[in-house]
């Protein structure tokens, strides 16, 4: 079943998705494109998902340090 906050459609705004699981080991997803909505409330559950779209992925090719998203540089 679909939660109504899911419904939305396009892109939904990267956010931090929580403190690494209990193995503390960060999981990241990559997509070259961006992610839906679904997408980041499914990562926002899960503890420890980061999220990096295509232009974090460009922004990180071009030397920016990812700090911001938690993922050590």
């Amino acid at each position: 079943m679909v939660r109504a906050d899911e419904d939305a459609s396009g892109p939904a705004p990267l956010q931090e998705a929580g403190c690494p699981g209990v193995d503390r080991l960060p999981r990241v997803v990559v997509h070259l494109g961006g992610f839906s909505r679904t997408d980041v409330l499914w990562a926002s559950r899960q503890g420890g998902v980061h999220l990096l779209d295509g232009h974090q992925l460009q922004r990180w090719a071009d030397g920016t340090i990812l700090d911001d998203r938690g993922l050590p540089g």
